[in-house]
């Protein structure tokens, strides 16, 4: 694994932590206890989460072509 793409990818870790603890924040201090709300804020974090994974996938593929 080369230094940039070991970068690539704890970049990439811990932006999406960073997003799924405001996200959470969001959730525990914003919410107006509408159901719909935290709704949304699951779907996004699924969707977040989901990018993730095709960011980690994409990075494995492009290591193996190597």
């Amino acid at each position: 694994m080369t230094r940039k793409l070991k970068a690539l990818q704890i970049v990439i870790k811990c932006s999406v932590f960073i997003i799924y603890s405001y996200l959470l924040w969001l959730i525990i201090y914003r919410s107006d206890g509408k159901k719909e709300n935290f709704i949304i804020y699951v779907a996004i974090m699924a969707a977040v989460y989901i990018i993730y994974l095709v960011c980690n996938l994409a990075i494995k593929k492009g290591l193996k072509k190597r």
